[in-house]
């Protein structure tokens, strides 16, 4: 009874003051004072608006002080701290201080310049602050060390600015490098910022099916507009297709002390419209439209929960509550429905595709990774421990996904009536198990989606991509091939996308595996013929904090810097996919249909069919949805060409003596003579037809 009182009394960590002790070896070092009465420990570090790594260097007995350092930052970094530690049986986070500007690093490259190839050696001219004693510079080009050797120290004197290095080994193409100068400076060894340099090269353009996931980490001033200036540089890097986060929680999950929340740095109060919805109102923002209005966004899948279900905050799962879901019903329609109008009024005419998807919906059913979850069952959280739990889960976010699809199609419904058209609004649904818990106790592709049947099916493919670790780029796409099979079977008309894929920058020995492993991915993709994949991700994930060793990493996944230049890896793909062909698309644009006096079902499908008139390499298919129900058969085709196809489906259903009257749907969809080029691909369902006797 005394343990558990001491527990309960024990007092929530408090940062008092903050003293910058400069920097060491290429690392900041900060003095944290305060209350810090747990045992375990780690420290937040937010630097211009990104959330950096850091790790806990020192905890006093006295639990009054902790010291931690993080990367060295350039002049004029303004970085906070939170921190969170464990108190009795929870985790809390102390009070955030006011953002504090760094001393300016002791080493520091601000300039360089190329002074091109002599005796085989390439030669470059830095500048900066490069007073230190017996330099040294460290340089990393296209994911290699290359070995540098100082040409010219400099003047020695305390404000030389300007040392010169000779490289070798250096590469032809496209280059990318990162150089740091070591030395001493008042008797401390010293480590500069990294300096990012660019061979002068123009890129490639990148093929339309590969988009990117913008999840924050731009780094900007608080001031700025990161999610605006963040998406225009992946624009310039050639991305047409963007993923976004539009949620209550982007302005939920705060860590600095000025009131920015992760992870675009939105205001606490962001998005509270008197007449609109959380959604809409995002959606009309100033920040929202600077990301999605770019000439260049051709596609933009959007992660989004309402704030019915995610609450003010975005902390609450409600969307897996069948009594909140039944009360709320309305109003979680609504939201979804005033959304749609909004990207309908805001981009009317642009030709715009938006894609309104979830994150990860197995997760949120198996309360983590499905996989964990069967192989792990004394791990399981209470309210996911039995399959019969796990099955009412499925059912409630399967009514969820209802709500919002009714929502969006309401949207649409009343945009059109407006006269507002020349963009398309789709509902979607994230999964991230094919095979894992397919059977027991039952996942999202196998249980909800066929139910749904939404527009788009968005796989987070890990479970798929991995097996390039051991495998080969065929079992991946043909592993896709059988999940595209899957929902021409199941869910008629519903595409197939990739909602992410990557790979961390450590992927085997010194991270030389990252870039071949995207490459790969990308091929087994394409190979697939798969219209849209999204890469994860464009700026480093959020460092994942551990409370043990008082460390806070990041995978260093990103395809591009903070600042928006390029990484090396975004070069190599961009060389790799950038000459690929545009694949033609199975579209359907126009349905006619009539049922005969016996039953039979005859339909004119007019779109583009492409390699309908090669019978000797594709076969076309269609299927049927009436009344809610997917026919069983296969029809005969009649007719085939590029443009039209003329199927007819056998009786179907009993017509009585006087009228029979069904609203159907259809959707087409290709099968290759040989397994190669058996891809499934389909178009989207017809706007419904009404067909009657």
């Amino acid at each position: 009874m005394l343990g558990l009182m001491s527990t309960v009394c024990l007092a929530q960590p408090r940062l008092d003051a903050l003293v910058d002790q400069g920097s060491h070896q290429g690392r900041h070092y900060f003095e944290l004072w305060g209350t810090f009465p747990g045992d375990r420990y780690f420290a937040r570090v937010v630097c211009n608006g990104v959330e950096i790594t850091s790790r806990r260097e020192y905890h006093a007995p006295t639990k009054n002080q902790i010291n931690v350092s993080f990367e060295e930052q350039r002049t004029g970094a303004t970085c906070s701290v939170i921190v969170t530690g464990r108190v009795g049986d929870s985790y809390q986070g102390s009070n955030a201080l006011a953002p504090r500007l760094l001393r300016a690093p002791p080493l520091e490259i601000t300039g360089i310049r190329d002074q091109g190839l002599a005796h085989g050696k390439r030669y470059f001219e830095l500048y900066g602050t490069l007073n230190g004693h017996n330099q040294s510079v460290a340089t990393i080009c296209n994911g290699k060390t290359l070995p540098t050797t100082v040409s010219w120290p400099g003047t020695g004197r305390p404000d030389n600015y300007q040392i010169n290095i000779a490289l070798s080994n250096y590469p032809t193409g496209p280059t990318a490098c990162d150089l740091s100068v070591r030395g001493q400076v008042a008797g401390r060894d010293q480590a500069s910022p990294a300096f990012h340099y660019e061979g002068d090269i123009a890129p490639e353009l990148l093929p339309s099916f590969l988009g990117i996931y913008f999840w924050g980490g731009y780094k900007v001033p608080p001031d700025k507009n990161q999610i605006g200036l963040g998406a225009a540089d992946l624009h310039l890097s050639g991305f047409s297709t963007l993923r976004l986060i539009m949620t209550p929680r982007v302005r939920g999950e705060l860590i600095q002390g000025n009131g920015l929340s992760l992870p675009y740095g939105f205001r606490e109060d962001a998005f509270r419209c008197a007449d609109k919805p959380f959604l809409a109102c995002a959606a009309a923002s100033e920040q929202y439209r600077s990301a999605m209005g770019n000439a260049q966004a051709r596609t933009v899948v959007l992660t989004v929960y309402d704030a019915v279900t995610s609450g003010d905050t975005g902390w609450n799962d409600f969307f897996l509550n069948p009594e909140q879901l039944y009360r709320n019903q309305p109003a979680i329609i609504e939201e979804y429905r005033a959304l749609t109008v909004e990207l309908h009024r805001q981009y009317a005419n642009t030709g715009k595709t938006f894609i309104l998807s979830n994150w990860e919906a197995d997760n949120h059913v198996f309360c983590g990774n499905p996989g964990d979850w069967t192989r792990h069952p004394g791990n399981r959280r209470a309210e996911c421990s039995t399959p019969e739990k796990v099955r009412d889960r499925l059912l409630a976010i399967a009514t969820w996904f209802k709500l919002r699809q009714l929502g969006i199609r309401r949207g649409v419904r009343d945009a059109l009536a407006q006269g507002l058209t020349g963009v398309t609004v789709s509902d979607a649904i994230e999964f991230n198990a094919y095979q894992m818990a397919r059977d027991v106790p039952g996942n999202v592709l196998s249980y909800v989606i066929p139910y749904v049947r939404p527009e788009w099916a968005l796989y987070s493919s890990y479970e798929t991509i991995n097996k390039l670790r051991g495998g080969s780029e065929s079992t991946v796409s043909n592993e896709l091939r059988m999940i595209k099979r899957h929902l021409v079977e199941q869910s008629p008309g519903t595409q197939l996308a990739i909602g992410e894929m990557g790979f961390r920058a450590s992927e085997g020995s010194g991270g030389s595996n990252q870039v071949p492993f995207t490459v790969r991915a990308a091929r087994a993709v394409y190979d697939a013929d798969i219209q849209t994949a999204i890469l994860w991700v464009a700026y480093d994930s959020s460092p994942q904090c551990d409370p043990k060793s008082g460390k806070c990493e990041s995978y260093g996944d990103g395809f591009v810097h903070r600042d928006g230049r390029e990484r090396w890896i975004m070069k190599n793909l961009r060389s790799a996919v950038g000459s690929w062909p545009e694949r033609p698309r199975v579209r359907l644009d126009r349905a006619a249909a009539v049922i005969a006096s016996d039953g039979t079902l005859t339909a004119v499908l007019n779109g583009a069919f492409p390699g309908a008139d090669r019978a000797d390499l594709f076969k076309y298919e269609v299927k049927a949805v009436c009344d809610g129900i997917t026919l069983p058969e296969t029809p005969r085709i009649l007719l085939r060409s590029p443009a039209v196809l003329v199927t007819k489906f056998g009786p179907w259903r009993a017509c009585p003596t006087g009228p029979c009257t069904s609203s159907c749907q259809f959707a087409v969809h290709r099968v290759g003579t040989s397994p190669r080029v058996d891809d499934y691909t389909q178009s989207m369902l017809s706007t419904p037809v009404v067909v009657s006797r």
